[in-house]
């Protein structure tokens, strides 16, 4: 863990906590919707299930409408609370964004003079774009993941009715996933910093030729002299 001033730096986890953890009771909302959205899930098979065996058998009773009725409305109820969903993680979206712009502002003139020798401030600014992939995958961490788990959850609950053999299938499925998460995560994290580190040096470099346009003019004049 490198050292900076003094202050252990933190980890890219830890940052993310960091920058979520004034949302937080926000996203307690949108976790509670992404459970039951994953609970209203299961409505939709089970219930199309049920219907499609009444229906081959013959059997229209004032039950089988009934059954009809809440599947639908268990559908409707869930588009209400995806919608509800998407729209406090745009809030939270626009809040982080916000957030970070006015700290980024706050922060930089207040930046010693030491601390930048060697670095190219401008360059180094480009960093707050880094938020951008936070807002992008902010949908996937607390929305798609968390009703997956759900989904994943309930169903393995469910299935374990039918047969025995399902509880075993469905904790091998946990382990799989729980052991290639630990495998690939770090390496994952190191990777994708060295991709935006590279990524940043291509802009920084492209920056260059945008603020001396003339040098680079001069040399193309060059290139281009037989």
């Amino acid at each position: 863990m490198g050292v900076t001033h003094g202050t252990p730096a933190l980890r890219p986890w830890q940052r993310l906590v960091g920058i979520l953890h004034y949302e937080r009771a926000t996203i307690n909302y949108i976790f509670l919707y992404a459970f039951l959205i994953g609970l209203l899930g299961l409505t939709l098979p089970l219930g199309t299930t049920a219907i499609f065996n009444l229906l081959s058998n013959g059997s229209m009773y004032s039950s089988t409408y009934i059954l009809i009725a809440v599947v639908l409305f268990a559908i409707v109820i869930g588009g209400l609370l995806l919608i509800g969903q998407l729209t406090l993680v745009e809030l939270v979206e626009q809040k982080i964004f916000a957030r970070t712009s006015l700290e980024f502002a706050y922060r930089l003139p207040r930046i010693k003079k030491s601390a930048l020798t060697g670095e190219y401030p401008p360059e180094l600014v480009n960093r707050f774009f880094d938020i951008l992939t936070i807002q992008k995958g902010l949908t996937k961490l607390v929305v798609e993941i968390v009703s997956a788990a759900v989904l994943i959850f309930f169903s393995a609950i469910l299935l374990s009715f039918y047969h025995p053999v399902y509880i075993a299938f469905g904790i091998f499925i946990v382990i799989v996933l729980t052991l290639i998460v630990a495998l690939y995560y770090k390496e994952g994290v190191k990777t994708s910093i060295a991709e935006s580190g590279q990524k940043y040096r291509v802009v920084a470099y492209l920056e260059n030729v945008a603020a001396n346009l003339d040098e680079y003019r001069g040399i193309k004049r060059k290139w281009r002299k037989p």
